[in-house]
């Protein structure tokens, strides 16, 4: 990613617009951190450790299916990764910011 762009609603009062601005800030500081911190690692994540990753996982904390699951699996995945493999990961809430996921 070169280039993240975001919107702040222009109809909101200038403090609400000085603080939607000052959050996304924020987060694009963050996510540009995360990003060149999983660009300067040299481990790849391979099809195949995924799929014994995403075992791992769905052994530790179960196959879900309900509201918030796919956060909790998520945080679980990393957590793998890093520790196990030493590969920094990063969830799709973290590669995309401003969408929700449940």
């Amino acid at each position: 990613m070169d280039k993240t762009v975001c919107i702040v609603d222009a109809g909101s009062d200038d403090e609400n617009r000085r603080k939607n601005e000052d959050w996304l800030a924020q987060c694009i500081e963050r996510q540009e951190k995360l990003l060149k911190k999983a660009r300067e690692n040299p481990r790849v994540l391979t099809p195949e450790i995924e799929a014994e990753v995403d075992a791992k996982v769905r052994a530790k904390i179960g196959e879900g299916g309900h509201m918030g699951y796919c956060h909790w699996f998520w945080s679980c995945k990393k957590e793998i990764l890093r520790e196990e493999y030493d590969i920094e990961w990063l969830s799709p809430a973290e590669t995309n910011l401003g969408c929700m996921f449940d």
